[in-house]
């Protein structure tokens, strides 16, 4: 299980790291669930946000940001405080259209 969670770490982190986000402190600004269209990197932190939030189970990611919710907005909320604030809003979609099963809204 140590392994796993290093696993999603390290995959988040070096994703994170080539898509122009990185980990920041939590703050207020709470992405709003708006849908637009996304491009350059934030279709990026979008498609890196859905592959990461579809690849596990909700419990799993949620354990992995270290939070005790499955409730899918509170999940890709805390994924998309990894990002600094200005590119949230693509993150916080892509995890949470993963999560809740829904198609990606950007092609791969």
């Amino acid at each position: 299980m140590h392994l796993m969670r290093v696993g999603i770490a390290t995959l988040s982190i070096a994703l994170l790291a080539g898509c122009g986000g990185g980990p920041t402190e939590s703050s207020d600004d709470t992405p709003t669930a708006e849908s637009r269209e996304f491009t350059g990197v934030d279709a990026e932190n979008y498609r890196t946000a859905y592959y990461i939030c579809g690849k596990f189970s909700i419990k799993k990611v949620a354990s992995d940001l270290g939070i005790h919710s499955t409730d899918p907005v509170t999940v890709a909320k805390k994924y998309a405080d990894e990002y600094i604030p200005e590119n949230r809003l693509a993150p916080f979609e892509g995890c949470l259209d993963a999560l809740t099963g829904d198609p990606p809204k950007i092609p791969a």
